[in-house]
């Protein structure tokens, strides 16, 4: 580790890996183009409770946040281009995400288990979710799907247990096993007549009835 900053270190690429101060709620600097080290077991951004991440930064990196139990809001930027997979694992306070409009994938596991999350907002331009990005996320009761999303992998949203309703887009050419698997809640799920069903189980453990097509 290199110090740079009095509240902040870095690692030996110039990213910003931990958080030294002691206030909960705090800025991360301005001169940095990632956030998260490259060896995420320097990562370390417990004391969090807010964060804002300020614009020039375009790097959220691998499981660069994983475990912050304490973080319960994180403003992303604008020029944000990547979210890593695990960033946002097991921030089990975590009540709300924006994710910005240059995102075009959401990673693997990325919010895995944010069981306080409430409220996404996804961009449109979104083209993927990868698997278990939401998974266990079980106080998460709507997600408004972007008509740009094309691909939902396995168990993007497995055991999301307040999800009532869902609305897939248009262009959705494929869904995953286990999608929507143990969404004990879910009732209500309206899709595209042509989409190809090809995964196992996607309403598997859930109140389904029926499935609403779009003419």
């Amino acid at each position: 580790m290199i110090m740079i900053n009095y509240l902040f270190e870095y690692d030996e690429f110039g990213n910003v890996a931990k958080y030294i101060g002691t206030d909960s709620e705090n800025v991360f600097p301005t001169n940095c183009r990632q956030v998260g080290s490259n060896n995420h077991f320097n990562n370390d951004f417990t004391k969090l409770k807010k964060a804002r991440i300020p614009e020039g930064t375009e790097v959220i990196g691998y499981r660069a946040f994983a475990n912050c139990v304490n973080l319960e809001y994180i403003q992303l930027p604008s020029s944000l281009r990547y979210i890593d997979s695990s960033a946002f694992i097991g921030c089990t306070n975590l009540k709300e995400i924006v994710i910005p409009e240059n995102i075009k994938f959401i990673a693997e596991a990325t919010f895995d288990t944010c069981k306080s999350l409430e409220k996404v907002v996804l961009p449109e331009g979104l083209v993927h979710i990868e698997a278990f990005a939401f998974a266990g996320c079980s106080n998460l009761k709507e997600i408004n799907l972007p008509e740009s999303l094309y691909r939902i992998d396995d168990n993007a949203f497995a055991g999301c247990e307040s999800l009532e309703e869902v609305n897939l887009p248009q262009n959705i050419l494929r869904l995953g096993d286990s999608v929507f698997s143990d969404c004990v809640s879910l009732k209500r799920v309206t899709m595209p007549r042509r989409i190809p069903i090809e995964g196992h189980g996607i309403f598997e453990g859930t109140k389904l009835n029926a499935l609403h097509f779009n003419l």
